[in-house]
């Protein structure tokens, strides 16, 4: 026989009161959380991205030397841990400033940024890590992009990335208690990895980084022999130059320092990065300039091309490609005409060379350092 409830709820009805109520309180919550996962912009930059036509000109001096000339361009990104923190995920750099040029022209959130991924490149490295960028603040793309287009500008070594392949996600989480989180990914694209397509796994990587170490080392204990940075400077000019030709059929490689240093092929983005690249290791001031190469005939693309602080503290050109032209037939090179492009001021460089801060047509400028108007003597 069944007793009678005397008083009230039995323990049993307060035990189902309060599953229902977590019941109600767990709905509530999901239906008041909103989960977003889109993509949002896949990285523009320059690598590899921009497809340039060529540009020619006749650059020598002798009548036997008919040449043939090109323009294009390129560029390269960072983290720190998973775990986010709102606005500004900030340690300083702790390289020498001259590494980060572009960098120092960022705000405080891009900075951020660029910081978070540079402490992650061995998710780069793996090839299919993510990086996680969490904060309150929200349409962050072209925050993105500016660090992005900076990393690239000052890391010619991350020369394994593939830009086509990266992709920057936003996952956005809203609830009533915590309000909005976003969190910005990036990964890579479609189930890819992020490399370049002539590898597949991060032990080709460490193997192709350390064929480039061999030639940047083998350059450096060479580059001791020279006792000025002016002499440093055009042995690093003419290596590049002497042991590397003009890509003129668009490689794999041929934005980059492995396909300049290794493969010993490029075109003219190659040719920038390969020349800061051994410049940074021997700490003299370098930085990749972007913009448009004007020929002959008036026609102008898309290049790339270096400026070069020296001991007297100026800045000066120099472009490796436009000094290193595809000669047509048995003729050589003047010593003049090797260095047309070297060391050189406004004066003789800026009717050919017009510098572009928009290195990707997002808006954000970045300001080259001003250069001298006369060549260094």
């Amino acid at each position: 026989m069944f007793k009678n409830k005397e008083n009230g709820f039995s323990k049993i009805d307060f035990i189902l009161l309060i599953l229902i109520f977590c019941a109600i309180g767990i709905i509530y919550y999901m239906l008041s959380t909103e989960n977003s996962l889109s993509e949002i912009v896949q990285v523009n930059i320059i690598n590899n991205i921009l497809s340039h036509d060529e540009v020619s000109t006749n650059t020598a001096d002798e009548k036997n030397e008919q040449v043939v000339t090109s323009v294009a361009l390129s560029n390269d990104i960072i983290s720190q841990s998973a775990a986010g923190s709102n606005n500004v995920p900030n340690p300083t750099p702790s390289a020498p400033a001259l590494n980060y040029f572009f960098y120092n022209q960022l705000g405080e959130y891009e900075k951020g940024m660029y910081n978070r991924i540079l402490n992650n490149i061995s998710a780069l490295k793996s090839g299919h890590d993510q990086i996680e960028i969490a904060t309150s603040k929200e349409n962050v793309e072209f925050d993105f992009q500016a660090c992005w287009d900076a990393f690239c500008l000052d890391r010619p070594d991350i020369f394994y990335v593939d830009t086509k392949k990266v992709s920057f996600l936003t996952k956005t989480t809203s609830s009533v208690w915590d309000g909005v989180t976003n969190n910005y990914i990036i990964q890579p694209r479609d189930g890819q990895n992020y490399y370049l397509d002539c590898w597949t796994t991060e032990n080709e990587i460490n193997s192709a980084t350390s064929e480039v170490e061999s030639v940047a080392n083998d350059v450096i204990s060479k580059s001791a022999n020279y006792s000025n940075i002016y002499e440093k400077v055009k042995y690093v000019h003419d290596f590049i130059i002497e042991n590397c030709e003009y890509d003129q059929d668009k490689g794999i490689n041929d934005s980059d320092i492995y396909g300049n240093l290794v493969k010993k092929i490029s075109v003219c983005e190659g040719y920038a990065k390969a020349f800061k690249y051994l410049l940074d290791k021997l700490n003299i001031p370098c930085v990749i300039v972007c913009g448009d190469g004007i020929a002959d005939d008036g026609h102008s693309e898309f290049h790339a091309w270096n400026y070069v602080q020296m001991d007297d503290g100026n800045w000066y050109a120099v472009d490796a490609t436009w000094d290193d032209p595809i000669v047509i037939g048995r003729g050589t090179l003047s010593e003049k005409s090797k260095h047309k492009y070297f060391l050189v001021g406004t004066n003789n460089f800026s009717d050919t060379h017009h510098e572009d801060g928009d290195v990707s047509g997002t808006g954000q400028n970045f300001v080259y350092p001003k250069l001298s108007e006369t060549n260094y003597k």
